[in-house]
């Protein structure tokens, strides 16, 4: 299997941040406080996963929310 897909803390609240997905193979990343979630993707050739989690570990200034770690 894949290599595990560590996720930051949500950067609005600090929550657990989690994949989701939907019957469609529709995949985004919520949060499970706020749920403040990515935009959705699907690709049925790769991993949307690396994608939306290097979206969502982002942070503009050097700002980090506490949580998942």
């Amino acid at each position: 299997m894949g290599e595990e897909i560590k996720l930051k803390g949500c950067p609005f609240c600090g929550a657990k941040a989690v994949f989701d997905s939907d019957d469609h193979d529709w995949q985004w990343i919520e949060c499970t406080g706020c749920s403040a979630s990515t935009e959705s993707r699907v690709s049925y050739a790769d991993d949307c996963k690396p994608l939306l989690a290097k979206k969502w570990n982002s942070r503009v200034g050097g700002v980090e929310a506490k949580g998942n770690g």
